[in-house]
């Protein structure tokens, strides 16, 4: 597979940019006038519209010759959404996203960060570390940042991983009472998939998590929540046949990017 190149800054994309979701309906009409209508889940589409300024040469270089590589809108790539959380299911890990150990319990339903009731509670009940992890389909030759808020109802601390077959990043935070974002930034630099977002407990440990969040790039932006599907796109393209690069000074080149891709949702 193919991967949409990323800065070295560790960025994907600059600001501004923009997401479009369309949608479509499918309206059925019979012979007396009247209309069935129901929404085509599988016909989804996400248009983004990405504005590189002060691209070093060869920044630009590389991102012209991933375009020449895909020729325009003829080949698929994947492409990690910069504005999106990578997770699937970011609340919910009692679904199969989730690959959570045997003795450590999920329970939803707990006061948030906002006041609202959308924070879980997990629970280690075994005298051995326990945890939950998520795979996610992308190289780990990008830098990610993997974040979520948490506070402890007893005492504890909690231990963040971002990890390939063969490398891995991580690094424990202490937890207390009051909510607090933590983030792990995390460089593999190594071209291997999937990549494993982990986070782990300490034996007897029960914290409150909410919006764990992963994304490639290397600190967090505010959580995004997901259901179904996370910010892994593996069938994007480009949604322009030429690619034109502005010089705008010595070493300064700006773009802009279309890329498209289908969703189900």
């Amino acid at each position: 597979m193919r991967y949409y190149p990323q800065l070295p800054t560790g960025a994907l994309a600059h600001y501004p940019l923009a997401r479009k979701r369309r949608l479509r309906t499918i309206t059925n009409t019979s012979r007396d006038g009247h209309q069935t209508k129901m929404p085509d889940q599988y016909s989804g589409v996400l248009d983004w519209e990405l504005e590189y300024r002060g691209l070093a040469e060869q920044e630009a270089s590389n991102l012209r010759a991933f375009f020449e590589e895909s020729e325009g809108r003829l080949e698929t790539f994947v492409f990690a959404d910069p504005a999106g959380n990578l997770l699937a299911r970011s609340e919910e890990f009692n679904e199969a996203a989730w690959n959570r150990d045997p003795l450590l319990q999920a329970a939803a339903g707990f006061q948030d960060p906002h006041g609202t009731q959308r924070a879980s509670r997990l629970t280690n009940q075994s005298l051995a570390v326990q945890g939950m992890r998520q795979a996610v389909a992308l190289t780990g030759a990008y830098q990610y940042c993997f974040s979520l808020n948490v506070r402890h109802t007893t005492s504890g601390a909690i231990t963040l991983r971002v990890r390939s077959a063969s490398a891995a990043n991580e690094s424990t935070y202490p937890v207390t009472s009051t909510w607090r974002r933590v983030h792990l930034t995390a460089g593999l630099a190594v071209a291997e998939v999937p990549v494993w977002f982990e986070l782990e407990l300490p034996a007897g440990g029960i914290v409150d998590v909410f919006g764990l969040q992963a994304e490639a790039q290397i600190e967090p932006s505010p959580y995004k929540k997901t259901s179904s599907w996370g910010g892994v796109f593996p069938l994007a393209r480009f949604d322009q046949d030429e690619l034109f690069l502005m010089s705008d000074g010595p070493n300064q080149f700006s773009t802009k990017v279309r890329i498209t891709s289908g969703f189900e949702g």
